[in-house]
């Protein structure tokens, strides 16, 4: 589709974001529609006369054909045999308009249950228990696993040369990849059985991946629940790497059993594909990953090599209930993610296996990410941007409810050429390794770590330079709006890093408790930014800390020693943010006046045009004071 070229289309470098896609008739239309009387996998798959299968459309399909799939769950793994020709020969997946259609990697227990015996109920520690649990077993069906049993295999990732075994990180990646879900609720598993003996409900695996144990709310019976478990590793994926021009509209696709990346290998897949639309879907309960949009593993064809791939275009969906990530990309180009919801997306707490974040990328060129809303997330990051990355944009994004981040709501990592992040906003974002975390913890290993520095971060830089941050909203930010940390031997383009060049514009920094910003050195930049009540762990809100000692500042001091912040102010204002409903409730601020605008940011989050100057942070209506304001930047249509 043909894109005007906005300024809310340019990259960090002012050119314009590549739009390839175009109008399309398409020249043949298949259906599928399980619930037909007379539907049949032979037949020619008209409306009257429609498929049973998506699997039998997958394998006709043509370039420049689609296929309209009605109502109905749809239990397997779809495999395209071909992708399209071109933009205007896509090979398009669509379900009916205003029709349910969900396609699960899953069965459907309905019988087999028996009393669970043969184990030891007590054997944990902690207190005696009051009363015997009531535990049931069921044996997994053979016939329901093509060469594939989730739950015979481990989470633990198949590369594991990103693990630290020394700080015993690994232990969340050993529970089964399988999972088992009550009433479309994905259940805790456990790691032993007198551990199940203990949860209210929940499930564990026996060695062999044959048998499960699971423990019903109130010692109840299977018999009153509706349960599935997983059989399948992907629900959507292509039958050979590297097919292009597959667009995917409309469907449901849930219950994965996959595995810690890397591979990524996620519930929908493009396998190292190219230019894809994946739009308007919900992508939900899966083991690890729930899309892979990139090279998938590290030891496939390198990306770089290939005349086409990545190009991908992500919108309007909703991914939800992850273990590690919405969306994995190793490698991009050109890759277009708008108008997603990203939530609950973590809960493995693998979050130094080194891939744990709601958006992980790596080598991005060319991105674009705007109008995202990312929100309550468990133990993981973000959007983390993975070495090598070139002229990126992430633009009008909501970054909310995130508790428990070791790094932060955006990371950058390995980084040297210009990125733009601009007119987002940063909410509640909290630090993993809290003491009272460190407490609980005690004894599994996580009071050996020690990188408070890294933890709950609005924007943290890790071993960057020039990385431009302009017009953004920070609220209740348990470290710092900007934290930059530099590694000496994080190597990319040949050298380490100086962390410097950094440019932090216009952006309004609210109750971020140790630093509003935490520069290493001071070889970067900052002008146009208002401080409100920040600092308060340390007294003061900007910090430099090379060379010795660290320095701990306000803004006269800014100004006196290095020119800084000329035009930036200290404010008085209360605010907070609603991260469900996504409205930003002010009940008292100080009017905020004008700066000069960054030259390629000319409108806020909305929309709203700038001229000469702007008012700093994401939302130009803020300069009316007070108020209400709903935040959420997600467009239905373009």
């Amino acid at each position: 589709m043909y894109q005007e070229q906005l300024a809310e289309n340019r990259l960090a470098d002012g050119t314009d974001f590549y739009f390839w896609e175009k109008p399309i008739s398409y020249k043949k239309v298949y259906y599928v529609d399980q619930k037909a009387t007379n539907a049949n996998d032979n037949g020619p798959g008209t409306e009257s006369e429609p498929f049973l299968t998506l699997s039998r459309a997958a394998e006709v399909l043509m370039p420049g054909e689609k296929v309209i799939v009605k109502a109905g769950v749809y239990r397997e793994c779809v495999r395209p045999a071909r992708g399209g020709d071109g933009p205007d020969s896509m090979i398009c997946y669509e379900a009916a308009e205003g029709e349910e259609v969900v396609v699960k990697g899953s069965v459907e227990i309905k019988g087999g249950w028996q009393e669970s015996t043969g184990w030891d109920k007590y054997r944990s520690t902690g207190p005696e228990l009051e009363k015997e649990p009531v535990i049931w077993s069921l044996k997994l069906d053979k016939n329901w696993f093509d060469g594939y049993n989730p739950f015979a295999v481990c989470t633990i990732i198949h590369d594991t040369c990103c693990l630290k075994y020394e700080e015993r990180v690994y232990a969340p990646l050993m529970y089964r990849r399988g999972l088992v879900f009550m009433d479309g609720i994905r259940m805790l598993q456990a790691r032993t059985y007198g551990q199940l003996g203990r949860m209210e409900s929940g499930y564990w695996v026996e060695e062999d991946g044959r048998t499960i144990h699971v423990r019903f709310p109130g010692d109840g019976s299977p018999e009153e629940h509706y349960i599935e478990v997983t059989n399948q590793e992907q629900v959507f994926v292509p039958q050979n790497p590297y097919t292009g021009y597959i667009r995917v509209k409309g469907f449901i696709f849930e219950h994965a059993g996959n595995g810690n990346p890397v591979p990524q290998k996620g519930l929908v897949s493009t396998w190292r594909g190219h230019h894809w639309i994946i739009e308007d879907n919900i992508i939900r309960h899966a083991n690890s990953v729930g899309l892979d949009a990139g090279n998938e593993c590290w030891q496939a064809t390198d990306f770089r090599k290939l005349k086409d791939y990545s190009c991908h275009i992500i919108r309007r969906n909703e991914f939800k209930d992850f273990g590690i990530n919405a969306i994995a990309a190793l490698g991009s180009r050109n890759l277009l993610i708008e108008d997603n919801l990203f939530e609950e997306i973590g809960w493995h707490r693998a979050f130094y296996s080194c891939e744990s974040a709601a958006v992980k990328v790596h080598f991005a060129e060319n991105m674009l990410f705007r109008r995202n809303v990312i929100r309550n997330l468990e133990f993981c990051d973000g959007l983390w941007l993975d070495v090598g990355n070139i002229n990126c944009r992430i633009t009008g994004n909501v970054f909310t409810d995130m508790p428990d981040t070791p790094r932060g709501a955006v990371i950058f990592e390995a980084t040297r050429v210009n990125n733009l992040i601009d007119n987002n906003i940063f909410s509640n974002i909290g630090a993993a390794f809290h003491e009272e975390i460190r407490q609980s913890q005690n004894g599994f290993g996580w009071d050996t770590f020690e990188k408070e520095v890294e933890e709950g971060n609005g924007v943290y830089s890790l071993g960057n330079e020039d990385l431009t941050v302009v017009n953004n909203l920070f609220i209740n930010i348990n470290y710092a709006g900007f934290q930059g940390c530099s590694v000496a031997n994080r190597l990319a383009n040949g050298r380490g890093s100086t962390e410097s060049d950094h440019k932090l514009l216009n952006n309004i920094f609210y109750k971020c408790r140790h630093a509003a910003i935490d520069f290493i050195n001071d070889r970067n930049e900052a002008e146009g930014n208002v401080y409100i009540d920040c600092g308060r762990s340390n007294g003061g809100y900007f910090r430099i800390l090379n060379p010795d000692p660290v320095r701990v500042l306000d803004i006269e001091i800014l100004r006196r020693h290095y020119g800084w912040d000329i035009f930036g102010a200290e404010k008085k204002a209360e605010m907070c943010m609603d991260g469900e409903r996504l409205e930003l409730h002010i009940t008292e601020m100080d009017k905020l006046e004008a700066v000069q605008k960054y030259p390629l940011v000319s409108n806020d989050m909305f929309g709203s045009e700038y001229e000469e100057l702007c008012i700093p942070g994401p939302i130009a209506s803020l300069s009316k004071g007070p108020g209400v304001y709903s935040v959420d930047p997600r467009r239905k249509e373009q």
